[in-house]
């Protein structure tokens, strides 16, 4: 999966980078694993991401410049596989994250049964 997403927007190619930060906002915005498949047909959920993922962003993460979906020049297939680039890195996250868990949960399993009472 790429770090990276291409954009035309406003006639200018536009770099989206995934990091750590940006995902955090996306895996919020869609809840959990469920949610990412509603990313792209929610219309609610598609115009947040697509303002987190398109809004200039200082160092801090700060929006600076927000994307308005009514002035911006963004074709309806160009929205569409950014959303798709961004629900396939929340999706990848949410499985990764849930993994990572069942093997805590299993690896602790012997010390929570010992403490069960008798």
């Amino acid at each position: 999966m790429d770090a990276s997403f291409k954009v035309t927007v406003n006639g200018e190619e536009k770099t989206v980078t995934m990091y750590y930060g940006l995902l955090d906002v996306i895996c919020k915005i869609c809840g959990d694993m469920e949610g990412v498949f509603f990313l792209a047909v929610d219309h609610s959920l598609r115009e947040e991401a697509l303002r987190a993922l398109l809004s200039t962003r200082d160092k801090t993460g700060k929006i600076t410049e927000e994307f308005n979906a009514f002035s911006a020049d963004l074709s309806p297939e160009d929205a569409g596989e950014l959303l798709a680039w961004a629900g396939d890195h929340a999706l990848d996250f949410f499985v990764r994250s849930t993994e990572r868990a069942q093997k805590s949960g299993k690896r602790v399993e012997p010390n929570l049964q010992a403490l069960q009472p008798t």
